[in-house]
């Protein structure tokens, strides 16, 4: 039975009292007193074994390459999947018979993410400044560059199309706009430099309903999330997340809720970003959580754990998350989303991998109750 939204802020709103409790407000980082970490490492997997749903292994210039990142977009039928180089754009089916669009990328770009029928991607152009690539998902062969003056390497667009970036090592978010709101190539201009202090490894826009969308910023090094408070300028408040944070994504859209993984500490973080950035669940999350993704059609949010192979479910309706079903998955996981007709993909070293939605439901439904 799908959790109404009211129902699950409700549930979230209940945790939080406990999490609030010992920290009335979220109050910025100051990183000078906090002991320095290092980038959490994602567990290389062994050899999968028998993974659900189809493996394919693509065609074309992705052939041959590690898959390393992937987003969906135009209501999840078109997925991007980058691998080094190279980003293919396609459905599954092109994918599948290798009719997928290339484009060619620096590989040192940043993490993917996508906004209804638009893909952004922050690429560093070697001499200082950056590229931030908008694609079109019903026309990809036509993608538009972006020139801007840092090395930026993670950028995400708003409802009201305005592009935010940011560069890796790096403590500025630019926010990017140009006098028709309509973004072309080469046209854009800097609105605001905003100094957060934090590296951006991964930069998403979270809608929240009747509001302006809020943003987010991970910096792996020192496990740190901080909102980003755009359209005033300045920072927003910033929490540490975990022992080791590896990805974040958006739950519910409307809602305001974003879900992390810890991949050091072996934890599933789930957050409120309205008004400010909140801690409210966590849980154990196998020994190296990394791909995280929502599925809104079984309310669920799905976490890969590359050190078993193994993505699975958790429900967040409760005080905690409960594991509600798994699933195989192929080799290192890097990437995972739930596409429009329900199925459930992700990529990695074997290849892109798709799970039907009766596959995915079928595990939900045989799930052992938790204890």
């Amino acid at each position: 039975m799908s959790t109404p939204r009211s129902a699950l802020l409700a549930a979230l709103t209940v945790t939080a009292l406990t999490v609030a409790g010992c920290n009335s407000a979220p109050s910025p980082v100051d990183e000078s007193s906090l002991p320095q970490l290092t980038d959490a490492t994602v567990a290389d997997s062994p050899p999968a074994a028998a993974p659900d749903g189809r493996v394919l292994r693509l065609s074309g210039p992705l052939e041959g390459g590690e898959l390393t990142d992937l987003a969906v977009a135009d209501g999840g039928d078109i997925l991007a999947v980058r691998a080094g180089a190279h980003l293919g754009i396609g459905t599954v089916e092109q994918f599948t018979s290798g009719g997928y669009t290339d484009i060619e990328v620096s590989p040192d770009c940043g993490p993917l993410s996508s906004r209804d029928s638009t893909f952004v991607l922050a690429c560093p152009d070697g001499g200082g400044g950056g590229v931030v690539r908008v694609i079109d998902a019903g026309s990809p062969d036509t993608p538009r560059s972006l020139r801007v003056p840092s090395p930026v390497t993670s950028a995400a667009i708003t409802g009201d199309g305005r592009i935010l970036a940011g560069t890796s090592g790096q403590g500025d978010v630019l926010v990017l706009g140009t006098s028709s709101g309509e973004v072309g190539d080469g046209d854009t201009t800097t609105e605001a430099t905003i100094d957060i202090k934090d590296s951006v490894d991964q930069l998403i826009t979270v809608p929240v309903t009747g509001e302006a969308d809020r943003a987010v910023v991970i910096d792996r090094g020192n496990t740190v999330i901080s909102g980003v408070d755009w359209t005033n300028a300045k920072p927003g408040a910033a929490l540490r997340a975990g022992l080791g944070v590896g990805r974040v994504a958006v739950g519910e859209p409307g809602t305001g809720v974003i879900f992390a993984s810890d991949t050091r500490g072996g934890q599933l973080l789930v957050y409120t970003v309205n008004p400010v950035i909140m801690l409210h669940q966590m849980a154990t999350a196998g020994d190296s959580p990394w791909a995280v993704a929502w599925d809104g059609g079984n309310r669920v949010v799905w976490v890969s754990d590359t050190a078993d192979n193994l993505v699975t479910a958790y429900s967040v309706a409760e005080g905690v998350p409960v594991a509600v079903g798994s699933l195989r998955s192929g080799a290192n996981v890097r990437g995972m989303a739930v596409t429009g007709a329900g199925d459930l993909v992700t990529v990695g070293s074997d290849g892109l991998q798709v799970i039907d939605a009766d596959t995915r439901a079928g595990a939900l439904e045989h799930a052992a109750p938790a204890p």
